[in-house]
This record gives C-alpha cells, structure tokens and sequence, in this order.
C-alpha cells in the first residue's frame, strides 16, 4: 500500500474467508491438475479504471464489452493501492475518521466538470454503506460460491470468493455486468480471440467522480466487473485488494477466477511456454533509449499524464523531462500517430495485449553520446577539419564532399573512389560508417543502422596483448574477413612492410576505380592510430 494510515483501532474486520481450489469438487475440473499450473507472482498491481465518466456529458469511456475498443488500463488516480488483506483492515481502521470529516456529495456546490455522475451498477445495495458494512456483507460471498456450479461450458475455476482481482498476463479489456453472470461473462471471453480466462468480481465504486472536496467520499454503487486475459488468472497474481479513490475507499468480493479447460491442460501439461512479452522495436528520444511494445499497454497504473499532439513519440518527451518516469503508455491514434493521451509511469511492468491505437514504451537507459575518433576523405585525414565530433546525433551530409574537402586525389589514369570513412564510438561499442561523394545526408544515432545502412559496427579482431587491428576500410567498404586481419596483426608486431593491393585486401570493393583505404589499430598506449593507404602502395606500421 503506497498511503500512510495512521495506526488507528480497527473498527471492522475482513469477512468472507479466501477459498481455494482445493475446495472444489475435483469432478468439476475435468480431472485437469490446476496445482500444476504455475504462473510468476507479479511484483506490481494491475488497475483497472475506477472512474469511468469525467465530464458531464461525455459517454463511459473505459466500460466496453470487447478487447479491440478496450480502453488501456493506464490510470492515474489509481495510485493508493491495497496489495494485502493487511492494507485493506487498516484501511478499514480509519473509515470512521475518514467519515466523520468529509461531507456528503453536494452537487449544487461542485465544480462543472467534477463529482461527475458514474454508472449506477447493479439493483443492489450495501447497508449501512460504509466499507465496513461492504466487507460484512454475505451478498457477494453467497454470488460466488453459486456461480461454480455449474461451471460454465469450455472453463475450469481457478479461484472463488476472493477478495482482489487478477494481475495476470496479457489483458484484453473488460465489460461491466448488469449482474454476477460467470457464463456471461465466459461467452464474451469466448468471443475474443487470444482470450483464455476472465475474472469476475463485485467492486465497491464511487456514485460519482471523488475529485472534489464536496464529494471525496460519496454513497458507493456495486458495480460488477468482468475482465478477460491472455493469460491463467490463479489465486497467485490475486493481489489487487483495492484502492483509495480520494477519500472514498474501493473494494474487491467474491472474485471468481475461470480458466478456458483446453487451455487449463495446456498449462497444467506445461506445453504453454511463459516469459517475458518481447518488445517490438528499439528506439532513441533526444536522451534516452526506449524498448517500444506496440499494441501493447502495461499491468502498472500511471501516476500523471501529458498530452500527445502528433504521435506517441511525443510520450518520449515528456518521459524524458521527468525524471520520475521509466515507462509511459500511449492512447491515441492508430498506429501511434495522432495525437493522444500519455501515461507515465514508475516501471514498466509486464506488457499486457491492448489495442493497435495503444503503444508503450520502457526508458532503458541514457541516450549514448556518438564521438567521432577519426575521418577519412580520399586517401587524407581530414579529422581536424570536420565540425561533428560528438554528439547524441551526428549529420553528415555527404551531397558534396569536394565543396566541403577539396578537390579529390584523381592525379591518375583513372577516378579515385571519392570515400569518406568515420569510425566512431557509440556508447562502449566502435562503429564505422562510410558513404561516397554525393551520397546524401546521413543521421548517425545509437540506433543509426536504420538510418545509416552503412553504419556497421567495427571488425574488431585483435590477437595480440597489447595491440591489434580494429577496422579495415578498402574503398566504399569496411573488409570483414578474419585472414586480412590476422595478416596485418602479424605485420603491426613485425613492423614489416606490405603492397597494398586487392587480393591482400581481399577483393576488390570498387572496380575501374582508384582505391583508398584506412586502417584503424590500437597501440601498446591504447590509442587509435590510422593508416591511410592507396592502392599499389607500399606500406609499414
């Protein structure tokens, strides 16, 4: 639980005692071995939104019926989390405090876009309607245990009557019920592809939106929520109790967990493998790297929000001027552009399957500072006279080198290559770039394979103690072969000399053309040092 409570006399105590599978008639589980369904104990708690409607006027934005339209979890209130019994009695401790200094809803005094009216739930109520009277409550417990038997058609249980909803793998949205009907609520898991069980529980809900001191704790409503999963809900990943909501406090009873029975087998035959959801691209904001899950949202709530104006990148910018974020959750346009809503966030948590207008993104670290360690132009060195040298984005801009550099080196029979080569270090990594004249403008960025297609990293391939060969560029090209590098290793120790043509540079790069080439090597010192060569040369280190 992330809120203080004082440590007061608790005023009620939790009822409903949590059953387990064990209590279930074996009959029922289709002889499948739920004990051998294992799934990881999650480390953070999944929130649904609470507060469906903000505004006057504006429709139930996150209660939907299928996954595609599902709204992303994301919710920023969500943020006093019970994640124990424990958080929930002593939450319970100050109900009478807590009551005794907040006053009814009073909707003529509140603000035009606060203590906004919310669903009215299910025909039942809670008496007295207090969190206490909630938890005393034999209604939900009673629901539970009938909505076992039977079973609905396709589905085993995992869990009945708990009091916290499922953190499990993979969510794909959630309906509201009219009431506790596990067989509806199975047929529209059925109904969505992916999806393999559902939890359904009663949640204690404000009447209207807590956000206003005229209304921060108002009469509840029951509402009854089914959500559906990609993956197995188990009394395991139960570790979502509740929450406060201002001052109003939310509730979890007689939560069921069902899990699809093929699937269930599957599991309990260990032939459905679990992990890590793998992300589906890597990127680079202005200072920091991203791991990207697109059409994916996570199972951990946001604690602020920022606006998208274009594309969920601009969820990048805002994470990166915040220093408490480390994950944001985009809502907005298919695809991620457009603009949207972003969620930030402590941590990532564990990607959960949303819709394709949904993208989250994970700050794996700093963006790397490119610095520029030596450049190539034509057979010259020409280091000192570039202007990028470092930088987290390096343009070179390669329309017209000779403009830039000076007339090439074409005093022979035929055209020289017109090369420019950089090596450059990218983070702890050494990369090479190269491109010829007229190439075009290039970006090089950490991620600058995709924008550079010649950015390579350096074949680096060193066989002595203290010094070795690192790249070897001949022509247009950097020469990866093993032999080439092994040869002037031998020659960097020997200090012999070697002609410098294409069957020792293993080929050639760039027919009917003057050929230039760099190699780049450490000394005993651990400097980088170049040799420029051209071709038919003789040279030695």
């Amino acid at each position: 639980m992330r809120r203080s409570i004082p440590a007061l006399i608790v005023c009620a105590s939790l009822v409903a005692a949590q059953d387990t599978t064990s209590s279930i008639d074996t009959d029922t589980t289709s002889s499948i071995d739920l004990d051998a369904i294992s799934v990881v104990v999650p480390t953070t708690v999944f929130n649904l939104p609470v507060v469906y409607v903000t505004d006057d006027g504006a429709p139930a934005v996150t209660a939907t019926s299928l996954a595609p339209s599902a709204v992303a979890s994301s919710d920023p209130s969500a943020t006093d989390v019970f994640d124990s019994p424990a958080d929930v009695t002593s939450a319970l401790s100050v109900a009478s405090v807590l009551a005794t200094a907040t006053s009814s809803v009073a909707v003529d005094k509140r603000a035009a876009s606060s203590c906004v009216p919310q669903p009215t739930g299910i025909n039942h109520q809670v008496q007295p309607d207090t969190a206490a009277g909630w938890v005393a409550d034999n209604y939900f417990a009673s629901a539970a245990s009938a909505a076992i038997n039977p079973l609905p058609t396709g589905y085993v249980s995992s869990f009945v009557n708990l009091n916290a909803s499922n953190s499990a793998d993979n969510y794909m949205g959630y309906t509201l019920m009219t009431s506790y009907d596990a067989p509806g609520c199975a047929a529209k898991c059925s109904a969505i592809n992916g999806c393999n069980s559902f939890n359904i529980y009663f949640e204690r809900d404000p009447s209207v939106n807590p956000d206003d001191s005229t209304c921060s704790n108002p009469p509840s409503t029951v509402q009854v929520k089914c959500v559906f999963w990609g993956g197995a809900v188990t009394t395991d990943n139960a570790n979502n109790y509740g929450q406060w909501r201002n001052q109003f406090q939310v509730l979890i009873a007689g939560s069921n967990g069902y899990i699809n029975s093929t699937y269930a087998a599957l599991l309990a035959s260990g032939k459905v493998p679990s992990g890590i959801v793998p992300r589906t691209s890597q990127e680079a904001s202005a200072q920091n790297t991203y791991d990207i899950y697109s059409g994916y949202d996570s199972n951990v709530g946001a604690y602020s929000n920022a606006k998208a104006s274009s594309s969920y990148q601009d969820c990048e910018t805002a994470c990166d001027a915040d220093v408490l974020c480390k994950a944001f959750t985009y809502v907005g346009k298919t695809g991620g552009q457009g603009p949207g809503t972003c969620w930030l966030k402590k941590k990532l948590g564990t990607p959960t399957s949303s819709g394709t207008n949904v993208i989250t993104g994970s700050k794996t670290g700093k963006l790397n500072t490119l610095t520029v360690l030596s450049v190539v132009y034509d057979g010259s060195d020409i280091t000192n006279r570039v202007q990028w040298k470092s930088g987290n984005n390096i343009v070179v801009d390669a329309t017209d080198l000779t403009r830039s550099f000076g007339s090439p080196n074409n005093d022979t029979p035929y055209q020289g290559d017109d090369v420019l080569s950089l090596l450059y270090t990218n983070g702890s990594t050494t990369r090479v770039f190269t491109t010829q004249n007229y190439g075009g403008v290039f970006t090089l960025a950490p991620f600058g394979a995709a924008s550079a297609p010649n950015c390579v990293d350096a074949f680096a391939q060193p066989n002595t103690a203290s010094t070795g060969i690192v790249s070897v560029v001949w022509g247009p090209v950097q020469v990866a072969v093993q032999a080439l590098y092994d040869n002037l290793n031998g020659l960097l120790v020997s200090k012999n000399s070697w002609q410098v043509e294409n069957s020792f540079m293993m080929g050639d790069t760039d027919p009917y053309r003057l050929k230039h080439g760099v190699v780049w090597y450490t000394t005993s010192s651990g400097t980088i040092q170049s040799q420029l060569t051209t071709e038919h040369g003789v040279y030695n280190f």
